[in-house]
């Protein structure tokens, strides 16, 4: 989900910190994914389905920005 599928539910000004957590969360999907990518070993095991979430999630732009600090909210 991304903050744009946030805007028909919570209005164009849905709430910043959890803009950020999606965000950050797509971040840690796009970077395990293209870790998956890299292992060989893995790309050959994976099922397809797998294998196509791992491609789609390692497509997505990266963060143009630092993860949170791991301060709690």
């Amino acid at each position: 989900m991304n903050p744009a599928d946030l805007e028909p539910v919570f209005g164009a000004d849905s709430h910043p910190a959890a803009k950020r957590a999606i965000e950050e969360r797509n971040e840690l999907f796009r970077i395990r994914a293209a870790t998956l990518l890299k292992d060989r070993a893995w790309v050959r095991s994976a099922a397809p389905d797998a294998l196509e979430w791992a491609m789609t999630w390692a497509s997505v732009k990266p963060l143009a920005r630092a993860l949170g600090t791991g301060e709690p909210a």
